[in-house]
């Protein structure tokens, strides 16, 4: 009798900014307890560039051989490979939560991120029993406590009557206790980051997942582009203040075009570098020109700039910013505007 292995999940890892969508920039690696799981079940795991596939034995009619049990979990964690992923991906959200893990949600495919709250338990032995007794506690506390987060075990009352995060003392009432009466607390830790760890990933078996392996549970994780408003700065020897010549930025693309504007450099000493470039070309003057809207970074971008002398393109295609030249708005704007900038120089007379 042949051996035969139906897929049962699949977890793939996405990112608006390639144009694939194929997110290579991260190593997806299983913890021990969930290697263990699946060969009790029977189960081969294939990892690929961004994300992995999981393969289980299966009877004849392809239900599972040794089927999982609702609740059961399977534990991953992302390291990341690649130094530029700040660069052009959104962490907004990752900023919010301090210990980042991806969760599956019944019948949703993309997974929802959230934070991961660990726990610490401490035993303490009454030593002398006191009306208010202090004890303080091992490990690092979590941001934001209250009284409440804090449980006790053993003890008459079910929380502390005081703690001080600060020196991490609790005080309780352990004047009706034995000498050596052993009890417990148990409290919300601050997880320290190990080995490059991005975030960890969870998926918990459930009901949604299919009784045969006709069809196979599909995941993504999804990461959103980086925006920003695009900045040239534009050295020449055309004084834009003039009425007689005029320089421009135009989209020349077919659609969804991008629109600039051109902003005032001239007393601005927050612009550092406008100031570094007036200063480099004392005998040329500088403009600049900004997008009106925010656009999304992109491993290619299919925008065609062209800049303009008095409407007719004299440079057919500008370069379009770097993902790592990357400059914050100035005078004071709250919050402040990610800029991605280029320099351009333009010259109508050779010196």
């Amino acid at each position: 009798m042949s051996i035969s292995h139906k897929l049962l999940f699949s977890l793939n890892i996405k990112h608006d900014f390639y144009t694939d969508q194929r997110c290579n920039d991260f190593l997806l690696t299983m913890t021990p307890e969930t290697q263990q799981l699946l060969n009790k079940h029977r189960c081969i795991p294939k990892f690929h560039t961004n994300g992995i596939n999981v393969f289980m034995q299966v009877n004849a009619d392809n239900t599972p051989l040794l089927p999982f049990q609702d609740g059961s979990t399977f534990d991953f964690t992302l390291r990341l490979q690649n130094t530029a992923f700040g660069w052009f991906t959104d962490l907004t959200e990752f900023k919010e939560n301090e210990n980042p893990i991806f969760r599956n949600t019944p019948d949703a495919e993309q997974l929802s991120l959230g934070s991961r709250t660990l726990f610490a338990t401490d035993k303490f032995y009454v030593d002398s029993p006191e009306v208010e007794d202090e004890f303080t506690l091992h490990d690092h506390l979590a941001e934001g406590l209250a009284k409440d987060d804090f449980v006790l075990a053993d003890l008459p009352q079910a929380t502390p009557d005081r703690v001080d995060l600060k020196s991490k003392v609790i005080t309780v009432n352990t004047v009706d206790m034995d000498v050596n009466h052993m009890f417990s607390v148990t409290y919300p830790i601050k997880a320290a980051i190990k080995n490059n760890i991005f975030s960890h990933v969870q998926l918990i078996f459930d009901n949604s997942f299919p009784e045969q392996l006709n069809s196979a549970k599909s995941y993504h994780i999804s990461f959103k582009s980086k925006q920003a408003k695009w900045l040239y700065y534009v050295i020449s020897d055309i004084d834009n203040s003039s009425t007689a010549n005029q320089l421009t930025i135009k989209d020349n693309g077919a659609e969804d075009k991008v629109v600039f504007e051109e902003v005032s450099v001239s007393n601005n000493p927050d612009d550092e570098i406008a100031t570094e470039l007036k200063e480099r070309y004392p005998n040329l003057h500088l403009t600049a020109f900004i997008s009106e809207k925010l656009i999304s970074c992109k491993q290619r971008s299919k925008k065609n700039l062209q800049l303009h002398l008095n409407n007719d393109p004299v440079i057919e295609t500008l370069p379009l910013p770097a993902i790592n030249n990357l400059a914050q708005s100035v005078n004071g704007q709250e919050p402040p505007e990610d800029r991605l900038f280029h320099i351009v120089k333009y010259l109508t007379t050779t010196f």
